[in-house]
């Protein structure tokens, strides 16, 4: 039973101990390293607010993130890694698309068509032709030259 004491005592004293720290008033402390810039935050959050409201979108004006790109791109094109040389399409060119969660690839000089499904990341089905959209769409990125260059690794390739 002194068990419980203890801890209802303990529990008391953590509660108190926070409400007096909350009950500081000044809380910017003395930290020459740190600087408090409220009023020029408040500023710029309602300036981009008010370009939302404008009809303006943000993401297109504001400085790129230190992620880096902030856009996926559109297609990707380069080789097709496998593990031997002589597997089906090994070091064959690429072209490729991304519909939803689908991946459809065109093998270059091969007439061949792969589908890589939203959970497959190193397997790929052959398919026997592209959808008429998808279609369109490896036209136009074909002749946009904008596709981000990444050799794609294939372990499996299902027929």
């Amino acid at each position: 039973m002194k068990d419980v004491y203890k801890g209802i005592t303990l529990l008391l004293l953590a509660a108190v101990a926070g409400v007096l720290s909350l009950s500081v008033e000044d809380r910017h402390w003395n930290m020459p390293f740190v600087k408090f810039d409220a009023p020029t935050q408040s500023q710029e959050i309602s300036g981009i607010q008010s370009q939302i409201l404008a009809g303006l979108d943000p993401s297109t004006i504001t400085q790129p993130t230190a992620a880096g790109k902030t856009g996926l791109p559109n297609c990707f094109q380069g080789k097709i890694a496998r593990d031997k040389s002589t597997d089906l399409f090994s070091g064959a060119g690429y072209l490729s698309v991304k519909a939803f969660d689908e991946m459809f690839i065109e093998v270059k000089g091969e007439n061949a068509y792969l589908l890589r499904g939203a959970f497959e990341t190193q397997s790929a089905s052959i398919i026997e032709q592209l959808p008429e959209d998808i279609l369109q769409r490896m036209l136009s990125a074909d002749s946009d030259l904008q596709c981000a260059k990444i050799d794609m690794y294939l372990a499996k390739i299902k027929r």
